[in-house]
């Protein structure tokens, strides 16, 4: 009786996972009927952005840079965020702290439950802030984090909650703010929000993999990890920043070269001359 009873309880699930897995279907399909009537306008100003940058290779150039800036910011900050989030509990329990797996547990939850709450703070932040305020701010927490962690989180417990508490705040939004950042310079097409997807999804198997190696015989390598590539992270930002402030300079510099190139092809028409030449006489 009690074997029926269990499992009845365990396929109780089936039923929840399979219905709310057909509400987001019908999420997707919505997303896609709704992209059909809007691809028309995408393609045509995707032309007309192709067509403009084919007559600048440097800004093409550039933009190009900034692409892979960000791809791998993207890469990396996937990376030590699930990597993070993975194995924290792990560290906490084989480190010189040599805590319980509860301990380690509530370790986690801090990380996973600041992370959940600072990201539904940062849709109504992203109202009211530009997205370049939001991604600066991400980036120090981020860095505060880890070199809280670096400094002291295989000593103090203290150290380690704040340190959760700080990575999960500063990587919450991160990833949606960057996209939206990121489409102030560039065009988001399909292909490029791919390759953004693929290097999150690379980055989150990639570490976790390399990591999940090393920390049961080694666990302070989570530490050295994590201000590492935070530090990467920050670094690959703000090259992202210089870069995107070459394009919007090459950008300004092509709409005066196109506006003087218009105001002299309408004062060199020939009605206009002949107008002129009226006049004169």
């Amino acid at each position: 009786m009690s074997s029926t009873g269990e499992y009845t309880k365990i396929h109780q699930l089936y039923p929840l996972t399979g219905t709310l897995s057909c509400i987001v279907a019908f999420g997707y399909l919505a997303f896609g009927i709704n992209e059909r009537h809007l691809s028309a306008k995408l393609k045509k100003n995707e032309d007309k952005t192709a067509k403009n940058l084919a007559e600048n290779k440097a800004l093409i150039h550039t933009q190009w840079l900034f692409i892979v800036f960000m791809w791998i910011f993207f890469f990396v900050y996937v990376g030590v965020e699930s990597t993070y989030g993975t194995y924290v509990t792990t560290f906490a329990v084989k480190s010189g702290l040599k805590l319980d797996k509860p301990t380690g547990a509530k370790m986690t939850a801090v990380f996973w439950g600041t992370f959940a709450t600072v990201r539904f703070i940062a849709i109504f932040a992203a109202m009211k802030l530009k997205t370049i305020y939001i991604m600066v701010a991400s980036c120090s927490i981020s860095v505060i984090g880890a070199l809280i962690l670096a400094s002291a989180g295989n000593v103090s417990v203290v150290a380690m909650y704040l340190a959760s508490a700080m990575l999960g705040s500063g990587m919450a939004s991160v990833y949606a703010s960057g996209m939206l950042w990121a489409k102030q310079y560039v065009v988001i097409t399909n292909r490029i929000g791919a390759a953004f997807s693929v290097a999150a999804f690379g980055g989150a198997n990639v570490f976790q993999i390399s990591i999940g190696q090393l920390i049961e015989g080694t666990p302070v390598v989570l530490m050295y990890f994590t201000v590492s590539l935070v530090g990467l992270c920050t670094l690959t930002f703000f090259a992202s920043i210089i870069t995107g402030h070459h394009i919007k300079k090459a950008e300004e510099h092509n709409i005066e070269q196109s506006e003087y190139a218009d105001f002299s092809k309408v004062h060199s028409s020939p009605s206009l001359s002949r107008h002129h030449s009226l006049r004169h006489h």
